[in-house]
């Protein structure tokens, strides 16, 4: 999280006592990337519907809005455009940190 949406007393290195669900980051992410819910929706294959759910949990948990709904489209606001390259640089790190898990799996003998 930003220093600009940081609660008080958390420093960049602690995590906050309580995390937004990993689906609402992730659902966050692909919006942000598609500017779309239906897009999100569709990469994500749930029902636009729940990118739209879990985006208002996202923003009810912030306190703050992430999305400014226009009438055709969406668009960032600045405390979503503050948040994105967070959100999503962290959803790569964890998934380049589960890859490199799975590869440490013991493999088994080549047979020669």
């Amino acid at each position: 999280m930003t220093a600009a949406l940081q609660a008080p007393g958390e420093g960049a290195d602690t995590l906050p006592v309580r995390m937004p669900n990993m689906q609402a980051l992730r659902a966050f992410e692909a919006v942000a990337r598609a500017g779309s819910f239906t897009q999100a929706a569709e990469e994500l294959y749930l029902t636009q519907s729940a990118v739209t759910y879990q985006i208002r949990n996202l923003e009810d948990y912030l306190g703050v809005a992430l999305f400014q709904r226009l009438p055709r489209g969406i668009r960032l606001t600045p405390a979503g455009e503050a948040i994105r390259r967070d959100v999503t640089s962290g959803l790569a790190l964890i998934g380049r940190s589960l890859g490199a898990a799975a590869s440490c799996r013991e493999r088994p003998a080549a047979r020669g």
